[in-house]
């Protein structure tokens, strides 16, 4: 974890392996931090600030349950990592618009039925349709 002052923090779990856990943690020394024992010891996986810019807004992630190494973190854009956070790259399809920044993805619930407000839940293929009018 980042020495002094700690801004807020958004943290997962993964469903892969429970010891694995995700950070995004504003301070000064802010980015996407990493736990593979269960939160004992942190290691900084990225420091981009496109991570992080804005916590008071963001600062949401959620851990894919079924890969250990790959973490959505919800910023400006739509992020997703396949290397434990090392690298990252933005969903295009996605826009804040789509997902409510207090929102967390789940990856098995089924779209709602045609003219509801909904969202597809598999983060790359997300859609959007509206009330009808």
């Amino acid at each position: 974890m980042p020495a002094g002052l700690i801004g807020k923090v958004g943290i997962t779990v993964s469903g892969a392996n429970s010891r694995r856990l995700y950070a995004v943690i504003e301070a000064t020394a802010g980015g996407l931090y990493r736990s593979d024992d269960a939160g004992d010891s942190w290691t900084l996986a990225n420091a981009h600030r496109d991570l992080w810019q804005r916590a008071f807004y963001f600062n949401r992630l959620v851990a894919d349950p079924k890969n250990v190494d790959t973490v959505y973190i919800l910023n400006f854009e739509f992020l997703k990592s396949t290397d434990a956070g090392a690298t990252y790259h933005v969903i295009p399809s996605a826009t804040i618009g789509h997902i409510r920044a207090g929102s967390q993805p789940r990856f098995d619930q089924a779209p709602r039925p045609s003219g509801q407000k909904s969202h597809e839940r598999r983060p790359e293929r997300l859609r959007h349709a509206s009330l009808p009018g």
